[in-house]
């Protein structure tokens, strides 16, 4: 398979296209033919070398954790999902790839009606929704306000109410 190697800290220029082995599924992992992989401040900073005190990356390296794309294999012991079906999630390994492994609770299923470029925006958005309510100790009951329309307030929104709440949506103005 290709994928875009990280072959130095740095730039965006210090990518190169390599060909790579194939990953194979471990047990409850899937093999996920990638479609769309998203980009997030986090794996800037550590293409760029700054954060190798938390995030120790050794090169050469293929980084993204968010991916969409269609399920091409599964390892043992993978459960509830298909060949063929279509999803998004968090990789375990890069997703800078033409390929990429994912345990099978680290993925959604992704409708039809949902092209897989909208869909790998909302890993990094929903975990972060899903970690304020919690830091906030959101309850049945609460009215949250979420003022903004991108992808992150979406998914407040939603996060907001699996969780009981009501919300109120306020756009910003344009």
């Amino acid at each position: 398979m290709r994928a875009q190697v990280l072959t130095a800290f740095g730039g965006a220029d210090n990518f190169e296209l390599t060909d790579v082995p194939t990953p194979v599924p471990g047990p409850g992992q899937v093999l996920v033919r990638t479609a769309a992989t998203g980009v997030n401040s986090l794996e800037c900073e550590i293409r760029r070398g700054g954060l190798e005190h938390a995030f120790p990356t050794p090169l050469p390296a293929i980084l993204g954790k968010e991916v969409a794309g269609t399920v091409a294999a599964l390892g043992r012991g993978a459960t509830g999902i298909s060949p063929g079906d279509r999803v998004v999630g968090f990789t375990d390994s890069g997703a800078y790839a033409e390929y990429a492994l994912a345990r099978t609770e680290a993925l959604a299923g992704l409708p039809d009606a949902l092209s897989f470029t909208d869909a790998v925006t909302l890993p990094v958005a929903v975990e972060t929704a899903v970690r304020g309510i919690r830091a906030l100790g959101v309850r049945p009951g609460w009215t949250v306000v979420v003022n903004g329309r991108r992808a992150p307030w979406a998914a407040l929104s939603c996060s907001c109410s699996s969780c009981g709440a009501s919300r109120s949506s306020a756009p910003r103005p344009r």
